[in-house]
This record gives structure tokens, sequence and C-alpha cells, in this order.
């Protein structure tokens, strides 16, 4: 419960950051008819779809890959943007959480398998909490715009998963990489909002 109250603080108060420009200069458009936000739906889809049946380890693994590839959001970006440093943070996030998910764990090596009831309630809740921040997002239609605004709940959620195991996980080397994850996912928090700080909509 802790993950999922700060979750909400954390992402409420970056809304509020977010939405400081002056009224009447913003062109909105309509979150159905947004790619970008389009990507994100999907995502949560498949975690919705993910059979929790293999033990917390196993499991936390298999939602990582798809929050991770939720960044597919990435996709109307490579094809669409305008900015290169924008460009140049979405694909250092990619690879580096590429590497740490697929590169750095040894699956056959797993021999601890937790419950994951717990972990499951809680990833339930922290999914509730981002799908509705970012339904509060203010989306325009320019995917610059757009991806950081919407990758920074994103990126949060990936942190509360990561916190939630380690909340109830015990393996050493998926621990090792959770906490590598969470700072990973920090620095780019930071990289965005200052990218959309200094790129004011």
């Amino acid at each position: 419960m802790k993950n999922i109250l700060l979750l909400s603080i954390l992402i409420s108060s970056f809304t509020i950051l977010s939405c400081t420009k002056e009224d009447g200069k913003l062109n909105l458009q309509s979150h159905d008819e947004n790619e970008t936000m389009a990507s994100l739906h999907d995502m949560m889809n498949d975690v919705d779809t993910i059979s929790f049946s293999n033990g917390l380890e196993l499991d936390f693994i298999s939602v990582m890959k798809v929050l991770h590839h939720g960044g597919n959001m990435s996709g109307a970006l490579f094809h669409e943007n305008k900015n290169n440093e924008l460009m140049q943070i979405a694909e250092n996030r990619f690879l580096n959480l590429h590497v740490l998910l697929y590169d750095s764990i040894d699956l056959s090596s797993i021999t601890v398998y937790n419950s994951d009831s717990a972990f499951k309630a809680e990833l339930t809740e922290n999914l509730e909490v981002m799908s509705k921040v970012a339904d509060t997002q203010l989306i325009t239609g320019d995917v610059d715009n757009d991806y950081a605004t919407l990758m920074i709940p994103h990126l949060q959620l990936i942190i509360a998963t990561c916190n939630s195991y380690l909340n109830y996980g015990t393996d050493s080397s998926i621990r090792t990489i959770a906490h590598e994850i969470i700072d990973l996912e920090n620095t780019e928090i930071l990289e965005l909002s200052n990218w959309l700080i200094d790129n004011k909509r």
C-alpha cells in the first residue's frame, strides 16, 4: 500500500507541475485519437493477460518485460519525432532496460518461487492509479510532448513494480536488477521532466 500511495503522490505532483502553461495556448487532442495514449492502453491490456502462475520471481520478470515493451510508445516517437535529445533519451532507456531484463538474468538459475498474491494485488492497484493519472494528462498530438508526458507515469509504474518485488521477493540476483531498474528509471524521469520544462508546451 505504501508503494501505491507513493506512486499516486509522485504522479499527482508531476501532473500539477506539467499544467502550469497559460490557459488558451494548448491545442489539446482527444485521448481516444492519440497514438501514444493508445500504445499505453495496449500495454496495460497486455499486463492484464499475464498468467500469474509461475511464482513471484518469474512472474515479476514477465510483467517487467511487458512494461518494458510498453515503451513501444517510442514507436510513434521514432517515426515522427522532431527532437534529437528526446530521441536519445528514449533509445538509451530502451537499450539499458533491455540489457537488464534479457541479458543480465539467467532464468534457469532461479530456484526461489515465492507466492505472488500480494505482488499481484499491488500491481493491479498501481496499474489502476497509472491509468487514471494518464487519462488526466494534457496531450496535444505532438508526439514529442505526448511521449515525454505519458512516459513519466509509465516509468513510475515500473519503479512501483520493482518496489513491490523488493517487498516480497528474495532472489538476490533479481533484487539487484530491481534496484538497478529503479535507478535507471529515476534518472529518465528527471531527464524527461527537464525536457518538458525546457520545451514548454
